[in-house]
């Protein structure tokens, strides 16, 4: 069977439907059957896989977030636009308060019925510890900045990524300088000793 495909692709004389015909019109019924069945096999797989492919694409567009180009409050004479840029630069800003954070990139998601998500990610200082309660605490200060900022409070969560923890040089100073001092060690002089008086003289 498997000559049988190789020689309807690689011959190059007739037609493909031709070809496929003869093989499954074979003078052995034994072999046509087996042919049949092969073929029935193949193409289950085939679609199988090219329904799973189908549902994958489905559910990656159903689930996928959409961005959002910024966030409207209602004013008390319309409506007032905050774009995510903004919203961006905000938040990009508390870098100066979290040092051993570098923040690398911040979207702004539809969540619903005037909600917005905003997802930061970032890296951390490779010597800094106690990532999850800083993080929780940049979190807090992020909505609590948008809200003095620019008034905001729609916003339905803020999800932090850590990247991958990597050395700040920024922060190489903070921590030789919170590093312990070494004692240093000091060799006393050697001093040679003197033959005391008591002590045999040699003999020449």
């Amino acid at each position: 069977m498997i000559e049988q495909l190789k020689n309807l692709f690689v011959s190059g004389d007739g037609s493909i439907i031709d070809r496929f015909k003869d093989l499954f019109e074979s003078s052995d019924k034994a072999m046509q059957n087996f042919n049949i069945g092969f073929a029935s096999g193949v193409g289950t797989a085939l679609l199988i896989l090219f329904l799973l492919f189908l549902l994958r694409l489905i559910v990656v567009i159903v689930c996928r977030r959409k961005k959002s180009s910024g966030i409207v409050i209602d004013g008390e004479l319309g409506e007032i636009f905050i774009s995510a840029t903004a919203i961006t630069s905000a938040v990009m800003g508390l870098e100066s308060e979290f040092k051993e954070f570098l923040i690398q990139k911040v979207r702004l998601y539809c969540a619903g019925r005037n909600k917005v998500l905003i997802w930061v990610q970032l890296c951390k200082d490779e010597r800094a510890k106690n990532f999850v309660p800083k993080a929780e605490e940049f979190q807090r200060r992020t909505l609590l900045l948008l809200q003095e900022m620019f008034g905001i409070d729609n916003i339905e969560k803020v999800d932090v990524k850590l990247k991958e923890p990597i050395r700040l040089q920024s922060q190489d100073q903070h921590y030789d300088a919170t590093q312990p001092d070494m004692p240093v060690f000091t060799p006393e002089p050697f001093e040679e000793e003197k033959p005391s008086s008591n002590s045999p003289i040699p003999f020449n």
